[in-house]
This record gives C-alpha cells, sequence and structure tokens, in this order.
C-alpha cells in the first residue's frame, strides 16, 4: 500500500511538472514572431470579411496578456481611398479583470492618426460604405445579444491627430 502511495505521488507529481512545462512553452510561444504573424493575419482576414473594404496592419507587439502595440494600422474603402490611417496604436489593459466580467483597459495611446472624411454629392459619408447594408444589420441585431462585458477605459492619449474633410457640396471646412 505504501509502495502505491508513493508510486501515485511521483505520477503526480510528473503530471504537474508535465503541464507547468506545456503552459510555459505555451507562454512562450505566443511571444514569437510566428504566432505573432498568425493573430495578425487572423484579425485582417476577420476585419475584411466583416467590412466593406481593407485593414492593413504592419506590426503586431507586445506580451497580448497586458499590452498590444500596434503599428502601420490602414482602413481603405473598397475604391482604395484611405479612410484611416494610425502610426502606433498602444493599449495596456488588465486581464483578470475578465473574471468580474468587465473589460479593463488601463490606457489607450493613439499616435499619429489620420481621417480622411468625404460627404459625397448626394450627402452620404464616404464611411458608411464600409458597414453592410441595413438590411443586413437588421437581421444581425435580432440574433445578437448584449455585449456580456462592462467597459472600462481609465486613459485615452491622442497624438498629432489630423481629420481631414472634402466636402463635394461645399459646406463643410477642409480641415480641423
Amino acid at each position: 500500500m505504501l509502495f502505491n502511495m508513493k508510486r501515485l505521488g511521483k505520477i503526480l507529481s510528473w503530471i504537474i511538472l508535465s503541464l507547468l512545462l506545456l503552459v510555459t512553452a505555451l507562454l512562450l510561444f505566443t511571444q514569437t514572431p510566428w504566432f505573432r504573424n498568425i493573430v495578425k493575419q487572423q484579425i485582417i482576414t476577420t476585419a475584411n470579411t466583416t467590412i466593406n473594404g481593407k485593414l492593413s496592419i504592419g506590426s503586431l507587439q507586445g506580451n497580448f496578456f497586458t499590452n498590444l502595440k500596434i503599428t502601420d494600422l490602414t482602413l481603405e474603402l473598397k475604391q482604395g481611398d484611405t479612410l484611416g490611417h494610425i502610426e502606433t496604436l498602444a493599449l495596456h489593459y488588465s486581464p483578470l479583470y475578465l473574471l468580474k466580467k468587465e473589460l479593463r483597459i488601463n490606457s489607450i495611446f493613439i499616435e499619429n492618426p489620420e481621417l480622411h472624411l468625404s460627404l459625397n454629392s448626394d450627402s452620404s459619408w464616404n464611411f458608411e460604405q464600409l458597414l453592410p447594408p441595413p438590411d443586413t444589420l437588421a437581421k444581425e441585431k435580432n440574433d445578437s445579444e448584449p455585449f456580456p462585458l462592462a467597459i472600462a477605459l481609465s486613459k485615452l492619449s491622442i497624438i498629432n491627430g489630423q481629420i481631414r474633410l472634402q466636402d463635394n457640396n461645399n459646406l463643410t471646412p477642409t480641415s480641423i
């Protein structure tokens, strides 16, 4: 009986050690450029199938557990016109609050954002083209549930932001 208890203790020790090594290996794997590229491509693919435009990302950095930095984030309309560009987008967040059903973002830092808005001759804005037709949104809204997390943002910093307005009706200023 004593022999079986020692053997059981040894087996449990190996299982726990193996699990710890596996978790450590997975954590280290998430820090590799290969993994970051997979995540970047997944974000781009998901966004591009959801919107009527094209999202591109230069690089994805950070440790994914507490912070994330995206560089050269560009959003283009289907016609190829750039709607917006952000040189650097940095997020710092607290993942433990997810256990309390709260998305706690400590800070968002946006550097050199540019937004190009155009008012078309039919009084529609260029960004309206990014969304699916209203019929599609109505169908999805009926099937969707409310967002399950409370969102808390402590700090938002925008450095050197620009908004460019183009009015084909000549009713708005050209820049702000």
